[in-house]
């Protein structure tokens, strides 16, 4: 399972922590001894050790802007929106 979840998120199986309802899953542990339904969460944690996958959790180049912070007028700027009020044909 640690292989196949290193396919799809680039974490290395030893940098892997496999979280269950009961708690963290050992390597050693058959996946048919959960008793797992469908649909049931299963969590890894970890962190890619470099590579293509860290090299695709840059930073953002500019600075997040969250609409609570924006102005009315930046607001209809970004979003494209018409601001409200009349407009002066």
């Amino acid at each position: 399972m640690k292989y196949q979840l290193y396919s799809l998120t680039g974490v290395e199986p030893d940098r892997q922590k496999v979280l269950v309802k009961g708690g963290q899953l050992k390597d050693d542990t058959p996946l048919s001894s959960l008793n797992a339904k469908p649909g049931q969460t299963f969590m890894m944690m970890g962190t890619p050790s470099g590579g293509q996958a860290a090299a695709d959790l840059r930073r953002p180049k500019e600075a997040v802007k969250f609409m609570e912070d924006m102005t009315d007028a930046e607001i209809a700027r970004a979003g494209g929106a018409t601001p409200a009020g009349l407009q002066n044909l």
